[in-house]
């Protein structure tokens, strides 16, 4: 809920492009779970610093305006 109402504070700022933000909220923490999930299953091999800069950089890349 606490990443819903700040994605919708930033799509009202223009910051973020009008998705739905309950739907959005959810594909971030489903991928934030998976990579943890991986990492935890011992199927991730790449440093904990990678794998963080890489759901950051997926999630703006694709939501931010600019």
């Amino acid at each position: 809920a606490l990443l819903r109402l700040l994605l919708e504070d930033a799509m009202r700022r223009g910051e973020v492009k009008p998705l739905p933000p309950e739907r959005t909220a959810i594909a971030i923490y489903d991928m934030t779970r998976g990579v943890i999930a991986q990492r935890l299953l011992g199927w991730s091999k790449t440093p904990a610093e990678s794998d963080i800069q890489f759901i950051v950089d997926l999630v703006w890349k694709g939501i931010a305006t600019r």
